[in-house]
C-alpha cells in the first residue's frame, strides 16, 4: 500500500515499526516524543498497548526466523532435530 493511500493510523503504525526496527539514535531513544504523541492521538490506551506488543513480538522472533530459517508448517520442536 502506498503511503499516500494509507490512513493516518496506518502511517503512524508504520513509522512506529520503522523507528523500533532500526538502531537507536545517539541518545538511545528509538521512538521520539513526537511519534508517541501522534500514536496516542490515533489509538486509545488499549490499542496503543496492542500495537506496542505486536511490534515487540515481531522484533523478538525476527532474529530466530533470520538465523534459524524455520520451515513453514513444521513445529519449532521438530525444526532443528538431527
Amino acid at each position: 500500500m502506498s503511503s499516500s493511500r494509507a490512513s493516518r493510523p496506518e502511517r503512524v503504525s508504520s513509522n512506529a515499526w520503522r523507528t523500533t526496527s532500526v538502531k537507536p539514535t545517539r541518545s538511545g531513544e528509538r521512538v521520539s516524543d513526537e511519534l508517541y504523541a501522534r500514536a496516542s492521538e490515533q489509538y486509545d490506551d488499549r490499542a496503543l498497548a496492542t500495537l506496542i506488543m505486536a511490534i515487540g513480538q515481531v522484533c523478538f522472533f525476527l532474529p530466530l526466523a533470520l538465523i534459524g530459517k524455520p520451515l513453514p508448517g513444521v513445529s519449532l520442536a521438530e525444526q532443528w532435530r538431527q
